[in-house]
């Protein structure tokens, strides 16, 4: 319209409009959560994404093919007001065409595009697009007036299709080659490259474009089409490089397409598809991702493999699909990690909140068994100080505590706040003797420490020297009972907690 209009203010109207959009997407941006950073592994020098090549060409090439949306949004409007004879009006035509074509096949072409492998087959399918695109668009200045307008349709529509191919590309290995503790510095760097070619394009496009005329279009063509088959051969460079998460090889390996089936988890051994088996070119349709089967194959995953091995790029290998597909169900590896402790949770035998007996024995029986299932998972047990699990499972352990605490007589703000102390006392507890169960020198370090105790001088620490063994004395259950009795005698005794604040 500003291009019909032609007149000072409206072009003014239109930057200014466009400036108050800008202004929206930063308002709406203010209520996204600001959650915390996942821990890195310790390195040093350059940041990964830097130290990254095949992904930073990755940036650089992507970067450059993305100079090719300027081509509808600046060089277009350019060519149709000099070089065709199609009405002004159909500037806001093709505009508007690009817009529909995106939003209709986003989603469409999107869900096609998940792993790496897709993301560089993507890369290519848009350059052939715009290959077949730029050719239209050059054959616009030799229409009528009556025809120019179909034609520039046309071709925006063959662009525009172009364009929904890099997005989705661009959005898979954005996600799908980063870390999942650098997702930010990936993201960033790919940002960096594409607002690099956004720098140049305009000089670019102007000078081949308007300098060459309809040769000028098709070298851009060509240009691009060379830099889209450049995807296969880097995605491929990019996986090469990628750290190797596989643990050594056994039998009864289940299928990628096995491992979520009516959310139920099958599980045998390692959990990626057998080496050397003929696959068929036409496999089942994959079953659809939910978070109750994507929980369920990061519990397996554990289990055969580690708590640190559950990643999003891990779990994404073994459910064939892209890390940004799981980013729909799971916000994040500590989110994952909270469900998979809820899903554990499952495990705590609760049996003794509807037993009969006295209700401090029922109490430490739930709470020596919620030990015990951390005691199985010793990283588990280390990720339960920090994860916050909210899921049922970790609602009905909470509710079952509760409930004998108030069997117990305990006012409601004290059972709240002995909750906390009791289960803070069980998950220290189970971390700590799970860590120190991996240790191999844990026995030696144990008796150096009776060592220092038993010899230490009498003058300096008299307190120590008279107590001798009992420091280290009673067995570890003697002790864990002893504890859960001196908390739960404590809050019984214990003042009101101030909650006003």
């Amino acid at each position: 319209m500003a291009v019909q209009a032609g007149t000072r203010a409206a072009y003014t109207a239109l930057i200014l409009g466009n400036a108050a959009s800008y202004v929206g997407c930063a308002l709406l941006l203010l209520r996204v959560p600001d959650y915390p950073a996942l821990p890195r592994p310790a390195q040093g020098g350059r940041p990964a994404a830097l130290r990254d090549r095949p992904f930073v060409l990755f940036a650089v090439v992507n970067g450059a093919m993305g100079m090719q949306s300027q081509a509808v949004t600046l060089l277009l409007p350019l060519w149709i007001s000099l070089r065709t004879h199609a009405p002004h009006w159909t500037v806001a035509v093709v505009y508007a065409v690009n817009s529909a074509v995106c939003v209709l096949l986003q989603t469409r072409i999107g869900s096609s595009v998940e792993t790496n492998s897709q993301g560089g087959r993507a890369f290519r399918w848009a350059g052939l697009f715009f290959l077949a695109g730029c050719p239209l668009m050059a054959l616009t200045a030799d229409v009528p007036a009556w025809g120019a307008p179909a034609l520039l349709v046309l071709a925006v529509a063959v662009h525009s299709t172009g364009q929904v191919w890099q997005n989705s590309a661009g959005f898979s290995l954005g996600f799908g080659l980063a870390p999942d503790h650098a997702l930010g510095q990936y993201q960033g760097l790919l940002g960096l490259g594409s607002d690099a070619g956004q720098a140049i394009a305009p000089i670019v496009l102007t000078t081949v474009c308007l300098g060459l005329g309809q040769g000028g279009w098709l070298l851009l063509g060509v240009f691009l089409a060379l830099l889209g088959l450049a995807g296969p051969p880097l995605t491929a460079w990019a996986e090469r490089t990628r750290p190797l998460h596989r643990p050594p090889d056994r039998q009864d390996r289940p299928r990628p397409n096995e491992l979520v089936r009516n959310e139920h988890v099958r599980y045998g051994g390692d959990m990626t598809a057998s080496a050397g088996i003929p696959r068929s070119r036409r496999e089942p349709a994959k079953p659809p991702l939910t978070r109750e089967g994507i929980v369920g194959i990061a519990v397996g995953l554990m289990r055969a493999e580690g708590l640190e091995r559950v990643t999003m790029r891990r779990l994404a290998q073994e459910l064939d699909t892209g890390p940004a597909s799981l980013y729909v169900y799971v916000r994040n590896t500590a989110e994952l990690h909270a469900a998979v402790l809820d899903r554990l949770l499952g495990e705590v035998d609760l049996g003794p909140a509807r037993a009969p007996g006295d209700w401090r024995d029922r109490l430490t029986r739930i709470l020596h068994s919620y030990i015990e299932v951390l005691f199985a998972h010793p990283a588990l047990a280390r990720a339960a100080l920090v994860a916050r699990p909210f899921g049922e499972h970790y609602l009905d352990l909470v509710e079952a505590v509760l409930g004998l605490l108030d069997e117990g007589g305990l006012p409601p703000a004290r059972a709240a706040w002995a909750l906390d102390l009791l289960l803070q006392y069980a998950t220290a507890t189970a971390a700590e003797q799970s860590t120190r169960g991996q240790s191999g020198g844990a026995q030696e370090e144990l008796d150096a420490l009776a060592r220092a105790l038993r010899d230490t001088s009498r003058e300096r620490h008299p307190h120590i020297a008279g107590l001798g063994g009992v420091l280290l004395g009673g067995t570890g259950q003697a002790r864990l009972a002893w504890g859960f009795q001196a908390l739960i005698s404590g809050v019984l005794a214990a003042p009101e907690p101030d909650t006003g604040s």
